[in-house]
């Protein structure tokens, strides 16, 4: 008789999605760490393992916001939660949540001077975002990734200009 081995994103209560190995032996999704400011990859090709160390304990006893308007508070403790990117809110979530709310983005920057503009960036058949010609470590070496509360993703959908650099874009994460 064969066991099932039943793998859990340590960063969020998601249990759909592809997982990652992680550097304490425990599984991870990519986007959940791309979006935790504090996660990193061990190897930028491979995407993994995906380094979780550095996650301050902080993180993990944040309650999801869009878990708890869901009514879902068993599940707004698990996990660790991101932050709101606005300045000062203090909305925490956990990164699926808010990929399934259409709250993340990414913010693109050049550090060349060059304009690399939103239609620059594409989707390849997985639904990850790419630019044109680049790999993924120069990609994300250019990506910053955040997440907006529903409040301020309202503001921030409503004025979809460059924000703070004309070499900044928000667009749309597909991850």
């Amino acid at each position: 008789m064969k066991k099932d081995i039943y793998k859990k994103c340590c960063l969020c209560p998601s249990r759909e999605g592809a997982l990652k190995p992680t550097d304490t032996g425990g599984w991870a999704h990519v986007v959940c760490a791309l979006y935790i400011q504090e996660v990193s990859f061990g190897d930028m090709n491979s995407l993994e393992p995906i380094i979780v160390t550095n996650v301050p304990k902080e993180r993990f006893k944040q309650t999801c916001s869009i878990c708890t308007e869901r009514q879902q508070n068993h599940l707004a403790g698990q996990g660790a939660c991101m932050s709101c990117a606005r300045v000062g809110c203090k909305s925490a979530f956990h990164v699926t949540c808010a990929q399934e709310k259409g709250f993340l983005f990414e913010e693109l920057v050049n550090n060349n001077n060059n304009s690399l503009c939103p239609q620059q960036s594409v989707s390849n058949n997985s639904g990850q975002q790419q630019t044109n010609g680049e790999n993924m470590e120069t990609h994300a070496a250019n990506v910053n990734y955040r997440g907006y509360c529903a409040v301020h993703i309202t503001k921030l959908v409503s004025h979809p200009s460059p924000v703070s650099s004309p070499n900044i874009y928000i667009i749309l994460a597909t991850l």
